[in-house]
Parts: structure tokens; C-alpha cells; sequence
């Protein structure tokens, strides 16, 4: 209570307006919010993560891997999955199978010895919007969906192309180096791997005191 008192005086006498006092107090002292999953897929699974750019082919192919190796990690770091099958797995099948663009998702689930493939597919991907200017700034967007290796979709069960994620966005900068977009494009993968797999397990994100809506079940 002392602590509260105290930071409340000192942004009065700092002029912060009254209510921008309470927001940022309550703010500093409410508990985070817990989000529930949205899919709470089959435990004890072994998962391939499959990332997709065959309907919009990026013009950075690494960001793939980046992207489908941060998932796999933080999918057993935050238990989902018991065990994922390696990327380069999933490279060695593509030389393999002249026909692996025919491949159904559960067929390319089963030929890798996954229990569940999480279909992640690019929808939206750049690093700059011109390729000559030095302004970087990052978008990605991506659909997912929970593919079982024997039986087909598992979810979304009312969305066959999947799950539509929000944009995730990297700020405006500058640099004269083109390897700058390798920087740019591990930031993406990072921040969007996050944001896919809190799709399938509970989490915590602070409370906005002023927000009109509660935060969704994916930030």
C-alpha cells in the first residue's frame, strides 16, 4: 500500500494527468492476465512443423527454417510437444519425393513418423518494401492449422485453409547492408513463433488497464 501511495505521488508531482496515474499504476500493481489456449491439441505427440510458402513463394527461402526451428523449440520447451522431427528431415523428403508439392499434409506426417503436423503457411512475408531503398521494416503473416498423421485436420475444425494469425511487424529502420534482412527476418520468425504456439498452451500477458477489449487468446 505504501509502495502504491508513493508512485501515485510521485507522478502527481511529476504532472502526469490524474488518469494516467491510475492507468500506469494499475498498470505496475495488477497481476498478469492468463489466456487459455485456443486448441488444446493430444498430448505425449510427436510434431512436425511444416512451413509452407508454396501458394506465395517468399523471396527469402531461410526464413523457413528460421521460422519452423523457433516453433519446434518452444513447442517442448513449453510442453506441447514430446518430441518434433528435424528440419533438415523435412529437406532430406523434398529431394526424396519428386512429388512432394502433391503430397497430402498427413502423407508427409506419416513419411517423417509424426504423430501431428502443424501446418504453418506464409501468407504474407517482407523485409523492405523496396529492394533498393535502405528502410527495413519486417511483415509476416501466416495461417495455421493441427494436421493428424492418420486421420487428417484436427483443427481448426471449421476452417479448412486454417487459423488466421495477425500481422507481426518489425520497426522502421535503416541500413545500407543487405544482410541487414537476415536480422530483420530472425526477428520475425522470433516474434511470430511466439504467437503461434500460445495458440496451444496457457499464458500469462499484462493487463491494459484502458484497453476497450481483453487481449486475445494468442498475444
Amino acid at each position: 500500500m505504501k509502495r502504491l501511495a508513493l508512485m501515485i505521488g510521485l507522478l502527481a508531482l511529476a504532472g502526469t494527468p490524474g488518469c494516467a496515474v491510475v492507468g500506469w499504476v494499475v498498470a505496475q500493481s495488477a497481476p498478469p492476465k492468463k489466456v487459455p489456449a485456443v486448441y488444446d491439441p493430444p498430448k505425449q505427440q510427436t510434431w512436425l512443423v511444416f512451413v509452407d510458402d508454396l501458394m506465395n513463394p517468399v523471396d527469402y527461402q531461410p526464413v523457413k527454417r528460421e521460422l519452423a526451428e523457433n516453433i519446434s523449440r518452444e513447442l517442448k520447451t513449453k510442453d506441447v510437444a514430446v518430441r518434433t522431427v528435424d528440419y533438415e528431415d523435412l529437406m532430406d523428403l523434398t529431394m526424396r519425393r519428386d512429388d512432394f508439392n502433391s503430397m497430402g499434409i498427413p502423407e508427409i506426417g506419416r513419411e517423417l513418423n509424426a504423430d501431428l503436423v502443424l501446418y504453418v503457411h506464409l501468407d504474407e512475408f517482407q523485409l523492405r518494401e523496396d529492394d533498393v531503398a535502405p528502410l527495413w521494416q519486417g511483415k509476416m503473416k501466416c495461417t495455421v492449422k493441427v494436421v493428424d498423421s492418420r486421420e487428417g485436420r484436427l483443427w481448426p475444425d471449421d476452417r479448412p485453409k486454417g487459423f488466421p494469425l495477425p500481422l507481426v511487424e518489425t520497426p522502421q529502420e535503416v541500413s545500407q547492408a543487405d544482410s541487414f534482412g537476415r536480422q530483420v527476418a530472425e526477428r520475425l520468425a522470433d516474434k511470430q513463433a511466439t504467437q503461434i504456439v500460445r495458440l496451444f498452451h496457457e499464458h500469462e500477458v499484462p493487463r491494459r488497464p484502458f484497453a476497450k477489449n481483453e487481449p486475445r487468446a494468442y498475444e
